[in-house]
């Protein structure tokens, strides 16, 4: 819930001083995009890419060679979760993972007091193993358009609604196995609080 009063005071502030193009409002919300962008990461719309290899043999100096023609599989889940790539937490949500705090120009590393604003978004794709839009060349061509209707639409909803999970639901939201790739039960419910304006 924490995080949600967070990213609702990040909304409030920008709705108070609008920008000239309103579309772009929702670059001046890092930690809404960060949560975005750490859904994207957890939750993933493809379990996995594939490419086809090139026309030639491709010779890696670690002595692997990848055959000419061969059909390269990378499974999107294990790399977004991977603990190399991610940290220890890399199974828990934690947005803040693409945020970095604004340090004072002393090159101190103390958070100033500007509340929300305290932190800039990293670029996620400077990581190459986020890949819920794939990467490269064959990158996802409306991974900002979606970046932006999904960013907009979560401040319009957390402007007037609080989200919550219905705790009297039969559903659980506990994970069907132990296994860190299931994802958990869509059972449980979510319900929508109207907050007080």
């Amino acid at each position: 819930m924490e995080r949600q009063d967070k990213v609702y005071s990040e909304i409030s502030m920008v709705g108070r001083n609008p920008s000239k193009y309103e579309h772009e409002d929702v670059y001046r919300m890092p930690l809404l995009l960060a949560t975005i962008y750490e859904s994207a990461r957890l939750l993933p719309s493809g379990p996995m890419l594939q490419r086809c290899s090139m026309k030639h043999d491709l010779r890696f100096a670690t002595g692997v060679t990848v055959p000419a023609g061969a059909v390269l599989v990378v499974p999107v889940q294990l790399v977004q979760k991977d603990a190399f790539n991610w940290g220890k937490d890399a199974s828990a949500f934690n947005p803040y993972r693409f945020l970095s705090n604004i340090t004072k120009e002393s090159g101190s590393e103390e958070q100033l007091d500007y509340g929300i604003s305290s932190f800039v978004l990293n670029d996620p794709c400077e990581n190459a193993a986020f890949l819920p839009f794939g990467s490269g060349t064959r990158a996802c061509v409306g991974q900002k358009y979606v970046i932006q209707v999904v960013a907009t639409l979560l401040a319009s909803l957390f402007k007037k609604y609080e989200i919550r999970l219905n705790t009297g639901s039969d559903g659980d939201s506990e994970p069907i196995s132990k296994n860190p790739l299931v994802q958990h039960n869509p059972n449980s419910q979510i319900i929508f609080v109207r907050r007080d304006q």
